[in-house]
């Protein structure tokens, strides 16, 4: 018998991972492969998104994926491991939905940490850094809105509103072109 439990979900990004546990076996040798369905793909009926390197067997007992896989995509995976069996076993596998098998991935939750550059007299050129933080290979832009003095709630127009500046990872960025006032 083969009884399987993937390890938890989590946000784009998180490594996954499959455990399988043969039982019952006569000193069993062959191997287990794991394969993982991505999202979208209910039935595993599609080519999986990713296949392990074939696990040698030594006897009954726990075996573990590997390597993990990386999901960058969000919605619910789906793992099958099957046995190959051997001279005195037969071949055994999950299925599709098993129990314990069935993976989340959620959007990642990347934070936006700011900071002005510093004031001057009139004329001093006024720039502006997000550092981005947290997100999964995130991409996208960032646009920078700059509110003139006597507007504390940005609640008017912005006075300037930078060149949408694109994502390419997490990191540093800077608004541009700078704002003189």
């Amino acid at each position: 018998g083969i009884a399987t439990t993937a390890s938890a979900g989590g946000p784009a990004g998180t490594v996954l991972t499959d455990q399988a546990t043969l039982s019952g076996g006569v000193n069993p040798t062959g191997s287990i492969t794991f394969r993982l369905y991505g999202p979208n793909d209910a039935s595993c009926s599609g080519a999986p998104v990713f296949t392990s390197n074939a696990i040698a067997v030594n006897g009954n007992g726990t075996y573990t994926s590997a390597p993990g896989y990386a999901a960058n995509a969000i919605g619910v995976y789906r793992w099958i491991a099957s046995y190959s069996g051997d001279a005195a076993n037969a071949a055994v596998a999950g299925a599709c939905n098993d129990a314990n098998e069935n993976t989340t991935i959620t959007p990642a939750s990347p934070a936006l940490v700011t900071t002005a550059s510093a004031g001057g007299p009139i004329g001093t050129a006024l720039t502006d850094q997000a550092t981005l933080s947290g997100g999964a290979s995130p991409t996208g832009s960032i646009t920078f809105r700059l509110y003139g003095p006597n507007d504390a709630s940005c609640s008017g127009a912005p006075v300037f509103t930078s060149n949408a500046i694109a994502v390419s990872g997490n990191g540093t960025y800077t608004s541009a072109p700078a704002f003189t006032p």
